[in-house]
């Protein structure tokens, strides 16, 4: 996981998610109540918010600018 360059971009994993593998989460992403982001998926950019069972996993890409 790595945070944005911006001042309010930071990364947050909430208690129940997770980021496994070779996944890759970076900027201002929030990442709340069972999400799993697995495999070689990219989550980068935002502001993203993924909340409530939510799954990515393989080669998965979400790119917000």
């Amino acid at each position: 996981m790595k945070a944005g360059i911006e001042e309010d971009a930071i990364s947050t994993i909430h208690y129940s998610s997770q980021v496994a593998e070779y996944a890759i989460v970076e900027g201002n992403c929030v990442l709340k109540h069972h999400v799993l982001i697995g495999g070689n998926a990219v989550v980068r950019g935002g502001p993203i918010l993924l909340d409530e069972h939510v799954v990515i996993q393989g080669e998965s890409r979400i790119q917000v600018r």
